[in-house]
């Protein structure tokens, strides 16, 4: 369900609820400007610097959708979406990459490593909340312009 609040949603699993997101990044700045943006609209965000830490953080809480950033040291973003889908409880988890890589060919293999959509930085706030709030089906696809985001989507013909 979601409420209008400030001319914004705010995010909630069945009205009572908060939607969890965890914002995968090692660039502290980057967290921090997502958190706010998120918690701006009603999501508890949560942060992990690496992929490791946010596998920890999955096992330690129970986010509904996971930004990841592609380019981090250790394990990559693309690594982190592949054992995500192969996981069987994580499997329905909205995972969305939100980086800076915008070389041809990055957003195809941010989606088929199982990404369900990609956002490349620096990312316009209202695209960016309208993607997350349209694959949560808090908001219809109608209502977002496709030009802003059917290009980083798996069903770019809604």
């Amino acid at each position: 369900m979601a409420t209008p609040r400030n001319g914004q949603l705010v995010s909630w699993v069945d009205g009572r609820t908060p939607i969890r997101v965890l914002v995968v990044d090692d660039n502290p700045t980057d967290q921090t400007l997502t958190r706010l943006l998120l918690a701006g609209d009603g999501y508890v965000v949560e942060t992990a610097d690496d992929a490791f830490q946010a596998l920890r953080a999955l096992d330690a809480s129970a986010p509904r959708v996971i930004l990841l950033d592609l380019e981090m040291p250790g394990m990559n973003g693309l690594e982190l979406a592949r054992r995500l889908r192969a996981h069987p409880r994580r499997g329905e988890l909205l995972v969305v990459a939100v980086t800076a890589c915008a070389m041809n060919g990055d957003a195809q293999r941010a989606l088929a490593a199982g990404c369900d959509g990609y956002v490349t930085k620096p990312i316009d706030p209202d695209g960016f909340l309208a993607l997350i709030a349209q694959r949560l089906g808090l908001i219809s696809a109608k209502r977002i312009t496709a030009r802003k985001l059917v290009p980083g989507s798996r069903d770019s013909s809604s």
